[in-house]
């Protein structure tokens, strides 16, 4: 599957905002899941690009393949976005877990796309 989404970068974070919905992603209310549901780019939003995925980490390039942590998730200590059973959860930030951790692509779009 492919979605649209703007890339923001504050500081060392992103976020993903939904081109459709303008909506964020980020950890719902109770810390436990991944939604898309956010009407704004805060704590619960900020994502981190994993740089010892062998990541660029420079966004401006048309092409990054990398691993995603969600910052605020298990109480600030991060978590892995993991793909299961076609449902996107957020793991522990653990060494163990890490190799679960799918590359995601993040493609710079034209304008007219």
């Amino acid at each position: 599957a492919s979605y649209k989404f703007y890339l923001w970068k504050r500081n060392k974070f992103v976020g993903l905002q939904s081109c459709v919905t303008k909506k964020w992603i980020g950890l719902n209310y109770m810390g436990k899941e991944l939604t898309c549901s956010a009407k704004q780019f805060g704590q619960r939003e900020e994502l981190e690009i994993d740089d010892n995925s062998n990541s660029c980490f420079d966004i401006s390039d048309d092409t990054i393949t990398t691993k995603i942590i969600i910052v605020s998730s298990n109480w600030g200590k991060g978590g892995w976005i993991l793909l299961q059973s076609n449902r996107l959860i957020v793991s522990k930030f653990d060494m163990s877990v890490e190799h679960m951790a799918p590359f995601w692509k993040i493609e710079t779009a034209n304008s007219e796309e």
